[in-house]
């Protein structure tokens, strides 16, 4: 029970990402740390792609 609760929470919790309008503009927020970046690709405050990525020392 504890771990349906735990999925179903994650579930409802997930990125719901919009879908892009080419005629509009887009923004590209990054950060980056030592152990690894992430990317997001937004539209009018609503994500459209996200990345992430770890890496190596």
């Amino acid at each position: 029970e504890d771990t349906f609760q735990f999925l179903k929470k994650k579930v409802i919790e997930a990125h719901i990402l919009a879908l892009p309008d080419l005629d509009k503009v887009f923004k590209v927020d990054c950060d980056a740390l030592h152990v690894g970046m992430g990317d997001v690709l937004s539209q009018g405050g609503k994500p459209v792609a996200l990345f992430s990525e770890k890496l190596n020392e």
